[in-house]
């Protein structure tokens, strides 16, 4: 079998990079200093960051069960 490969740029940050900052967007919500200007900030920063993270998941699938597809033949 050989090995899966999705297409990124070096100015792409990778998976495990969004998946850090959306991490800590969500601690910061609990923080009990957060105003409420800030926390609609950061929920639509989050919002998008779930979004590319999503992405990058159905990418990766994709490529996955075309290789598993591949493979099968």
């Amino acid at each position: 079998m050989s090995p899966v490969k999705t297409k990124s740029t070096k100015d792409e940050p990778s998976f495990a990079q969004l998946m850090a900052e959306f991490e800590a967007i969500t601690a910061r919500f609990d923080t009990p200093d957060l105003d409420i200007e800030s926390a609609v900030t950061l929920h639509a920063q989050g919002v998008a960051l779930l979004a590319a993270l999503q992405q990058r998941l159905t990418k990766a699938e994709a490529a996955l069960t075309e290789q598993m597809a591949q493979d099968k033949q």
